[in-house]
């Protein structure tokens, strides 16, 4: 049985995170079967960082990769570690749309439409303002218990994310309890 539930509900900065909206459901011949309490699709998102270990003038990051992020912090603006005992790092932060899905294609589309159509710029601030690392955060909140999305990457976005040198992060969160 397939099960299709694509709702974006968010950008940028919005927090909003309700999945209410009614999913629907389908075989995969394309007939409609209703449930009495349908499934709860998850909150797919991704986080996308540059961390950097040295202060710089941070204003041009967004003009050189051509993206506008979310965030954007000096490492002189971070805390203190407790742990390593060193300063976190700064770091430029562009979050995506968030969705309510058991598919991740949309969100891996997301993510590599922004990696590909930049991808010069995210090389250039790599290279540029070394050391530097850039993480690809995967969020997936989980509404229902044992409700879990499908996650396949494609060989393209797996290219990309390579050629990048990006450190992939996938996080599974309990949103339901």
């Amino acid at each position: 049985m397939g099960l299709t539930a694509n709702f974006m509900i968010s950008i940028c900065g919005n927090e909003q995170t309700d999945c209410t909206e009614d999913a629907q459901m389908g075989d995969d011949a394309g007939m409609n079967i209703k449930y009495e309490n349908p499934p709860k699709p998850p909150i797919l998102f991704c986080e996308v960082d540059i961390c950097f270990y040295l202060d710089f003038d941070m204003n041009k990051l967004n003009e050189i990769i051509g993206v506008n992020a979310c965030e954007i912090r000096k490492m002189s603006e971070m805390r203190i570690n407790p742990v390593a005992h060193k300063k976190n790092p700064g770091y430029w932060s562009y979050l995506t749309n968030k969705y309510c899905s058991f598919d991740c294609n949309l969100l891996f589309e997301e993510i590599d439409n922004l990696l590909s159509l930049h991808k010069k710029g995210f090389a250039h601030v790599l290279q540029q303002y070394k050391p530097s690392e850039l993480l690809v955060h995967i969020w997936i909140l989980v509404q229902q218990e044992g409700e879990f999305p499908v996650i396949r990457f494609s060989p393209q976005i797996l290219s990309t994310l390579s050629s990048l040198g990006a450190i992939l992060d996938i996080n599974v969160s309990n949103d339901y309890g």
